[in-house]
């Protein structure tokens, strides 16, 4: 018996709410998740969303839901001054679209290395972030896990900002 695999590539826009700017970017949902790169290997990024649905159509391409914006700049200011006041859906929603973007990127991001302490943050993330939030004290971030999710984050906003081309006039991908 032959099974095949039928995909079913569905794109998604997504809005990086910087302090001062947005840009967008184009993430795909298939059996790896990823984000639209250019023929140089840089992820695709929009200064405004006229020009990310203005690519969009000269690529015959369709978001499937509407676009939805993730506030990493939140993120940024508390690299700067990391401490226990965590917005936990904001830092696991932006931690996850790091390791989409490595794994578009074909580049290793240290929220994707497992270890303990790793593991901890990114369940402590999880747990606070869901439905179900825990008001477990050992949800609570220590000294130690902090320093390990302000190196996390930092990398991942290395990958993506020293990846990142910003189109102005849309192209072909």
């Amino acid at each position: 018996m032959i099974v095949m695999h039928i995909t079913d590539v569905k794109y998604y826009g997504i809005c990086l709410k910087f302090q001062f700017q947005s840009i967008y970017i184009i993430w795909i949902l298939d059996e790896v998740d990823t984000v639209l790169l250019d023929e140089q290997s840089k992820i695709i990024g929009f200064k405004t969303v006229d020009e990310l649905h203005v690519f969009l159509e000269k690529n015959n391409m369709q978001l499937t839901d509407e676009v939805s914006c993730v506030d990493v700049g939140k993120v940024q200011r508390w690299i700067v001054s990391p401490n226990k006041n965590i917005d936990y859906l904001t830092f696991l929603d932006t931690w996850n679209l790091f390791i989409d973007i490595s794994e578009s990127l074909n580049i290793a991001y240290l929220g994707d290395k497992k270890g303990a302490v790793r593991n901890s943050v990114y369940n402590k993330l999880f747990d606070r972030a869901g439905p179900f939030i825990t008001q477990d004290s050992s949800a609570i971030f220590n000294e130690k896990e902090i320093v390990v999710l302000a190196k996390i984050m930092e990398n991942g906003f290395d990958l993506l900002l020293n990846n990142l081309s910003i189109t102005v006039k849309p192209v072909l991908p």
